[in-house]
Formats: C-alpha cells, sequence, structure tokens
C-alpha cells in the first residue's frame, strides 16, 4: 500500500476527513479526562508524550489513519484502542527500553532462573523443575515474575495459531471432489485454559486441525459443483460456522436400546465476550445463535475443544478440470437450446405478425370497399332525389305556366310540355316559331 491509496494522507474522502477530525478531538477529550489536564498541558502529559514519541518523525495524522483503517473508521473504537497503547507503551517504560537497547536486560539473572519474561503472546502454568507439577490454579500472562530456579512456565501460545490447509479434497452432492485452499486462525480460550491442558497437554494443535478438517468436509458435502463456482461468499461463510460450531461444541452420541435411537448430547457455550443481537459487530465477535452464556456455569463438555475461531480465508476452489470442461459443455449447449429456442419464437412470431398483417390488410380492404358501396349508394340517392325535385320543379312550373297563361286545354298543355323538351334536349336541334308554321333546321335558335 502506499500513501496514495484510497484511505490513506494523499486519498482521503469526506467521510474519511470527517473521521480524521473527530479522532483528535475524542483522543484530547480522553487524554484530558485520564490526565485531568487541559489546552496545551496535554502535549507535555504522560500520553500526550507518549503519542508524539510514537509518531516521531511522521505526519501525525498517518498513525492516527492506521488506526482508523484498523478499526474500520470506528472513532471510539480507535480512540479507545490508541488510549489502551498509550497506557501500555508508559507502564512498560517502551521509550526507556528504545533508549536502553537489550543492555537493559540481565542476561545473569536470566541464566540463573530467578526471574522469568513472558511475552504478550504466551499463557503459561508455573511448572516445578524437580517435580513436574503443573500449577493449575492460575494463568499467567505477560510480565516479569520472580519465584526461583526451581520454578518455570509451561508455555501456551496466547496469539493466534495459524493453520493451512492447501489441499483439503471434499466431494460435493453431485458426487465430485473439489480440491479447497483453506487458511484460518484460532486462538486459545484463556479462562479454558486448565481445561485445554488437562485434555491434551500442550499437544492441543493437531487435534484442533483435525476436528476443524472434518468440520470442512463435513459442511462442504452440502453444496454442488455450481454453488463452488458461483456462490463464493456463501461458501466461504457456511464453512466459517461450521468449523466455528465444531471447535465450540463437543457431541456424545449415546444409544437408547428403548426407542433404539441415538440421541445428540452436549452443547455449545458462548466465547467470553461475545456479543449477542448485533449483526453489524463482525462475525468473529458476535455469538452463536444457541450458545449458552457462560453465566448460566457452562459444563466441561459445553466447552467444545476450548479454542475460539475468529478468522478465516477461503482461497483456491479446484474444480476438477473434467468438470470444467463439462460445465462448459453443458453452457454451450443451454446457449444452442436458448438459440434453437430464440429462433423457433422468432418465426413463430414472424407466422403470427403475417396473420395479423393480413388480418389488417383484410379489415382494410373490407372496409374501403363497404366504404365505396355506401359513397356509391348514397350518391345514387341524390341523383335520384334531385332528379325527383328536378321533376317535381318541373310540374308545379308547368302548372304554374299553365295557370298564368290560362292553358286549360289538355292539347295545349302537352304542346307546352313538348315544346319545353325540345328546348332542354341535348341534341342539335334548333327551332323557330310563328304564329302559323314550325320549321326545323340546323342552325341555333335566333
Amino acid at each position: 500500500m502506499t500513501s496514495n491509496d484510497f484511505g490513506h494522507i494523499n486519498n482521503l474522502g469526506r467521510a474519511h476527513t470527517n473521521a480524521l477530525k473527530q479522532t483528535w478531538i475524542a483522543l484530547i477529550d480522553a487524554i484530558s479526562k485520564e490526565t485531568s489536564l487541559q489546552g496545551k498541558q496535554i502535549a507535555d502529559s504522560v500520553y500526550g508524550d507518549e503519542l508524539f514519541r510514537a509518531v516521531g518523525y511522521d505526519n501525525p495524522d498517518v498513525l492516527i489513519l492506521r488506526w482508523l483503517r484498523s478499526r474500520k473508521w470506528n472513532v471510539n473504537i480507535c480512540v479507545s484502542q490508541i488510549i489502551q497503547t498509550l497506557k501500555w507503551r508508559h507502564d512498560w517504560g517502551v521509550q526507556e527500553l528504545i533508549a536502553n537497547d537489550e543492555r537493559a536486560i540481565s542476561q545473569e539473572e536470566i541464566t540463573t532462573g530467578k526471574t522469568y519474561f513472558m511475552g504478550h503472546d504466551r499463557y503459561g502454568f508455573l511448572r516445578r523443575r524437580t517435580t513436574g507439577r503443573v500449577n493449575l490454579d492460575r494463568v499467567y500472562e505477560s510480565g516479569r515474575y520472580f519465584f526461583g530456579p526451581d520454578y518455570t512456565f509451561k508455555i501456551f501460545k496466547a496469539s493466534g495459531h495459524q493453520v493451512n490447509l492447501d489441499n483439503t479434497s471434499v466431494f460435493t452432492t453431485d458426487n465430485l471432489q473439489v480440491h479447497l485452499k483453506i487458511s484460518f486462525q484460532y486462538y486459545v480460550i484463556k479462562e479454558d485454559l486448565p481445561l485445554l491442558h488437562a485434555a491434551y497437554d500442550i499437544k492441543y494443535e493437531p487435534i484442533i486441525t483435525l476436528n476443524a478438517k472434518e468440520a470442512i468436509i463435513s459442511t462442504c458435502s452440502r453444496f454442488d459443483t455450481d454453488e463452488y463456482i458461483n456462490n463464493r461468499d456463501k461458501i466461504w461463510l457456511e464453512i466459517y460456522f461450521g468449523v466455528k460450531r465444531h471447535l465450540g461444541k463437543r457431541i456424545e452420541y449415546i444409544y437408547n436400546y428403548k426407542s433404539k435411537k441415538i440421541n445428540i448430547l452436549g452443547g455449545s457455550c458462548c466465547i467470553p465476550n461475545c456479543k449477542k443481537n448485533c449483526p453489524k459487530c463482525p462475525i468473529h465477535e458476535q455469538c452463536m445463535s444457541d450458545c449458552k452464556p457462560r453465566e448460566q456455569g457452562c459444563k466441561k463438555e459445553e466447552k467444545g475443544l476450548f479454542v475460539e475461531l475468529r478468522y478465516l480465508q477461503l482461497h483456491d476452489i479446484d474444480v476438477p478440470e473434467r468438470v470444467m470442461e463439462r460445465r462448459l459443455l453443458g453452457l454451450v449447449r443451454d446457449l444452442e437450446k436458448e438459440k434453437e429456442e430464440s429462433l423457433n419464437q422468432e418465426a413463430l412470431v414472424k407466422k403470427q405478425t403475417d396473420i395479423l398483417v393480413n388480418q389488417f390488410h383484410n379489415n382494410a380492404t373490407q372496409s374501403i370497399a363497404f366504404s365505396e358501396s355506401q359513397s356509391k349508394l348514397k350518391r345514387e340517392r341524390a341523383k335520384a332525389d334531385a332528379l325527383k325535385t328536378i321533376s317535381l320543379a318541373r310540374i308545379n312550373g308547368l302548372a304554374s305556366m299553365c295557370t298564368t297563361l290560362g292553358i286549360t286545354q289538355a292539347k295545349h298543355i302537352n304542346s307546352v310540355e313538348y315544346l319545353q323538351t325540345l328546348k332542354d334536349s341535348k341534341d342539335n336541334i334548333t327551332y323557330s316559331i310563328d304564329f302559323t308554321h314550325a320549321i326545323l333546321q340546323n342552325s341555333k335558335l335566333t
């Protein structure tokens, strides 16, 4: 990582900047509360001096950002950790140790056995050299102890135990073998250390590893090969909780001869200081859903293997080559099947579209023909009505004219009507009338 990475000093977002400001304010308040000092006096206080000596020549924000990133940008937890670190530096005299180097350690006292140094990464039981007897009444932590040359410590690791399973073979629900590369870290539970010593002495690590491997194999057998390829997060989470339950729970099988059934006895005791109903907490800090609180008095059988699983990493998932080839072949076949379905669907849609086009075309043709017939009918009716109106008007006009002229005889009326017909004729006919003769001629009527 570099200072230009996101969340580092040269690449801070708005939320990072706000968290940094809040941390400085909360840290100054916390140091003021611890030392009962205010203002400029805080910088010269014990914790203020330790803080800036820890910074050295670096940018103070760089150190605070390192704590913030380690605590997931939680200001309260970050400030609490900084205060604990400053207390530790002061109590153990880190500055004095740095100044004096290894010359401050008396090698003579160490070789005589008068004193014993216990580091922060160890637990220990007091053991007598002459008898080999181990006192399990107290678990010793870091510090310098004076017991005399006949006593020493039986050491247990207080830091994380690293386990690497490079090639764990598991079977899936479809009877295929998958190889997993898994790492996990577990810690011994301090208050259960006497029980761990009584059960396994210092040779507990192979037993823990074997039980974890059994839990992994048992958990992984519930999934098929596709889930290993497509749902890695689910696999990791199930393996984590599977190992956590297995290490935290001993199961004894007792056969009931009356019911002829196997009863599963045992239980699971909560890890110390775990948190219930805290979905936002890291999963290693959460209590198991069915665990028994330690305040209720857990029995030895309910404390499992006396260790706590905190972290687990799922690295490589090695699916056999033939499985991948089979999967790819299946995917190709699925794509071909999908292609055929698409082509069939396309042909069906085209056919349905042609049917709809023909239907619309037929409906349009029918509508046009119907409209033309209706318009023709209306035109003929209009012509008939017009002819009727003209005929009636002609009859009425002829009657009016005859009445006005005093023509009453039928032959005279017929003559007038004949003359009117000749006048309205479209043939090339002209006529002229005098008082005695009617002469037909080809010239226009004058």
